[in-house]
């Protein structure tokens, strides 16, 4: 993967802001089934190459279904994950697929800029190499 790089999905995009670092943002409206997490699962396997940070950037209202949060929250590949919310409501879903994570809790975590969670998950990243 390659920084700037920009991988487009039917329901949002794959970018990369950092080395080793994926930003998702899901576009506006857009309920996240399990067929729409697994073929983000797919493209994060495809896309990624050794330990990577995954951005959940909230920009947009979006839901994600139970099933689909299951899938979203255990990615193979993805060492830290950090969730961009700008409001209350965007926190409160974050925490909800939070607790559904395999993540050891130190390894996700909310921030209210993305240059906050892409310096976050640089320093995880390396703290793993």
């Amino acid at each position: 993967m390659e920084k700037n790089a920009e991988l487009k999905l039917p329901f949002g995009c794959l970018r990369c802001p950092a080395d080793n670092i994926v930003e998702l943002i899901i576009d506006e409206g857009v309920e996240i089934n399990v067929d729409m997490a697994r073929a983000f699962q797919v493209a994060i396997e495809q896309w990624v190459d050794g330990p990577t940070g995954l951005v959940v950037h909230k920009l947009n209202s979006y839901s994600v279904s139970f099933d689909a949060q299951q899938i979203i929250g255990d990615l193979p590949g993805i060492a830290v994950s950090a969730v961009v919310a700008y409001n209350r409501f965007g926190e409160m879903s974050a925490q909800q697929i939070i607790a559904m994570s395999e993540m050891p809790e130190g390894d996700i975590a909310i921030f209210p800029t993305l240059e906050n969670a892409v310096f976050w998950l640089q320093k995880r990243l390396s703290a793993l190499q």
